[in-house]
């Protein structure tokens, strides 16, 4: 095993965290690093065509929030979400084979609490960097949010899981 894929992990986290800030601090200036980004997470990954298959996963997630526009709970120009918020959909889906490949060992009920814990606090500071925006109050975004991931989070989860066990499967 290669000293990258010994350590991939940090690896894969360190490119979602900076995909994260790109999106959260540069927004549609971001874009062309952000693709580098997860070129290189493809470049170094030593499951390409797995993580290939959790793109299902940010189809999801950006699909979750072109619903969120459409309820007037993200507002954002053109009314489709931004291809940069796309782009850090992906880099979070690849977390769920890598990085945070761990939740999907979780119990149901506290993969809900992170979901509902975690997603709010990250869409909250897309709000405060002015990554996003909403015309609902704060309180209402936030809220709708922690339901949104309350359910969200499990899903993709559970997704994970079966993603993975039918590469298991399928390699036997």
């Amino acid at each position: 095993m290669s000293m990258i894929h010994r350590y991939f992990n940090i690896i894969n986290f360190a490119i979602y965290q900076a995909a994260l800030l790109l999106a959260l601090f540069y927004q549609h200036s971001a874009v062309n690093f952000m693709l580098m980004l997860l070129v290189l997470h493809f470049v170094l990954s030593p499951s390409r065509q797995q993580d290939m298959q959790f793109m299902l996963l940010a189809l999801i997630g950006a699909t979750v929030d072109q619903v969120l526009v459409a309820m007037n709970v993200l507002d954002v120009d053109g009314g489709i979400i931004p291809f940069y918020l796309l782009l850090l959909w992906c880099a979070l889906a690849l977390t769920f084979n890598h990085s945070l490949r761990w939740i999907t060992t979780l119990r149901p009920l506290y993969i809900m609490l992170t979901g509902a814990i975690a997603g709010p606090l990250s869409y909250y500071s897309a709000l405060k960097t002015g990554a996003l925006d909403t015309p609902i109050t704060t309180v209402g975004y936030v809220a709708i949010y922690a339901l949104v991931w309350l359910l969200l989070l499990p899903l993709l989860s559970h997704l994970a899981q079966i993603i993975t066990y039918d590469h298991r499967i399928s390699h036997e």
